[in-house]
């Protein structure tokens, strides 16, 4: 529904990352999280070279809002990351107030919330990309893996790109290496 292209990954940590690669925001940019996530979050946000910045949450819904975005946001701001939680979407349109005149894109992270929708929009059809992760303690699960939708074909051709530089190892040389190892 409006999603775009969807790209499988092993992870959904790996998606985050291939994400943040195919956006390509130079280094040093900074991208606003909910103080309120899974510490994976930060993290990736640090290895791809970009600078994690946290926003308060609304204590009634553990989400952002767009105070505790505009609070934390500076000419330097590329992204906002909105989780959506319990099922529920993030107040996409408020933070799209804010966003858009900044020229600040929205990810939205919507691991816990496949299938969510609000005034008939599906988490993960409004921002520029979303995240999907299907992990165990998911509200949909296929144990593990995940899903990202890209708006525009050029980042979704980037992402497939480094994908493609991947390579498989052969099964013989982990055993070989495995038992070397051990």
């Amino acid at each position: 529904q409006g999603g775009g292209h969807a790209v499988f990954v092993p992870s959904g940590r790996m998606g985050l990352w291939l994400l943040l690669e195919g956006l390509n925001y130079p280094a040093g940019s900074e991208i606003i999280l909910p103080a309120f996530t899974y510490f994976a979050m930060p993290a990736v946000v640090k290895f791809a070279g970009l600078v994690p910045v946290f926003a308060d949450i609304d204590p009634a819904t553990y989400e952002l809002t767009a105070e505790s975005v505009r609070a934390v946001l500076t000419p330097r701001t590329r992204a906002v990351l909105p989780t959506h939680l319990f099922g529920r979407t993030c107040p996409l349109d408020e933070l799209g107030k804010i966003c858009r005149p900044a020229g600040v894109d929205i990810i939205e992270d919507c691991a816990q919330a496949f299938g969510a929708s609000v005034d008939g929009r599906k988490a993960g059809s409004v921002g520029r990309a979303a995240c999907f992760t299907f992990g165990i303690t998911k509200n949909f699960t296929t144990f593990s893996g995940g899903m990202l939708l890209c708006r525009e074909k050029d980042v979704y051709q980037r992402i497939l790109d480094i994908i493609g530089d991947f390579r498989p190892v052969a099964p013989s040389r982990l055993a070989r290496e495995g038992l070397t190892s051990l």
